[in-house]
């Protein structure tokens, strides 16, 4: 994809910001906050939190391969711009989040901006993270609180080469391509088609992959409102193929059973997952509810046909030509059907015994 030229007004725009935060002060630095006064929820409540994590598959991203601690962070994060380490989100009070208020966690989450004015990479999906509810993101800070166990490791840096690891720049980042105004239903009146649109472009943040990304390594779309949404990307080296309702590349032969199944099983209508969607059904998908994933495969059967990159044709006969590697007669080949064809003085097909 050709990337347009970058203008002077561009870098304005994306800088100002940042130059604004220096000048009112930049990150804040001091002692380390004191821990959150005790957090109490109740067992619906923990339950709840539990499995919005493994919705947002918190551990799949913050749990270090090779027998790392779960939600202990460490796992290497490949981007254009070097490798990013998911952070300790743990309830350790010095290493991990176990310091952070709600309205810290609130503002990580959402806002991608953590306690001492530190700005995220966007390889933690805060952009969809923003749509998240406020009963998912309190159930989610109640369970990750009071259910994971605490581990002092500290968060390994980031290989993010200059002017990238200058994080301030992030500023201007977030100013520039940060969704605004939480989740919206286009389909109220649709419970399953809305709670699956929540699911795709909050939770599960299914565009931090399968949506292409621009210039500024923003996702060209963040809900059906924009054609190039979830319509395929490249991230960690993998390819995510388009989710719309395309027959060729996408979606388009597939029902929303198998699309149900496929997400929790791995495999589905003669598809097999791969790359980093295995782990991501083994993390996450396979454990949402029947109605959940159901929801999930009917907005995403609502999507239509875009950005096709390649064609299905079933009923086409292509030629078989020696020049196309068929040196044989397809009279000859393998499990080729040979058409019937009538003839006027006989009424017999072509090629039968009768």
């Amino acid at each position: 994809m050709k990337k347009p030229p970058r203008t002077a007004t561009d870098l304005v725009m994306l800088t100002l910001p940042a130059v604004l935060a220096i000048a009112m002060g930049g990150p804040r630095h001091g002692p380390p906050p004191a821990a959150p006064a005790h957090v109490q929820a109740d067992a619906a409540t923990l339950a709840r939190g539990e499995y919005v994590a493994k919705a947002a598959d918190c551990a799949g991203c913050h749990t270090a391969t090779q027998g790392g601690a779960p939600f202990a962070g460490g796992l290497g994060m490949g981007s254009p711009f070097g490798t990013i380490k998911t952070s300790n989100i743990t309830p350790d009070p010095r290493f991990g989040i176990g310091a952070y208020t709600y309205e810290d966690f609130e503002r990580a989450v959402r806002h991608g901006r953590a306690p001492g004015g530190k700005v995220l990479y966007p390889a933690m999906p805060y952009p969809e993270f923003s749509k998240m509810s406020d009963d998912d993101l309190h159930a989610l800070y109640a369970y990750i609180m009071l259910r994971i166990p605490p581990v002092a490791k500290p968060t390994e840096p980031a290989d993010v080469a200059f002017p990238f690891n200058q994080r301030w720049t992030l500023y201007g980042w977030q100013w520039a391509f940060m969704p605004r105004g939480g989740f919206k239903s286009r389909s109220p009146d649709d419970p399953r088609w809305t709670r699956g649109a929540y699911l795709v472009q909050s939770l599960g943040h299914c565009g931090a992959c399968h949506t292409p990304r621009g210039w500024g390594y923003q996702e060209r779309g963040y809900d059906e409102s924009d054609a190039r949404f979830l319509t395929g990307g490249v991230n960690d080296h993998w390819f995510a193929p388009n989710l719309t309702g395309d027959p060729g590349s996408g979606l388009g032969r597939m029902g929303e059973a198998d699309i149900a199944a496929f997400l929790k099983n791995g495999h589905a209508h003669g598809n097999i997952a791969y790359g980093s969607m295995v782990e991501q059904i083994e993390d996450s998908t396979e454990y949402l509810s029947d109605a959940d994933l159901l929801a999930v495969a009917h907005y995403l059967k609502s999507l239509p046909a875009q950005q096709s990159s390649s064609t299905f044709a079933p009923s086409a006969q292509p030629a078989r030509t020696s020049a196309n590697g068929n040196h044989v007669a397809d009279a000859q080949s393998l499990g080729y059907l040979q058409r019937e064809t009538r003839t006027p003085e006989t009424g017999h097909g072509a090629g039968n015994s009768d």
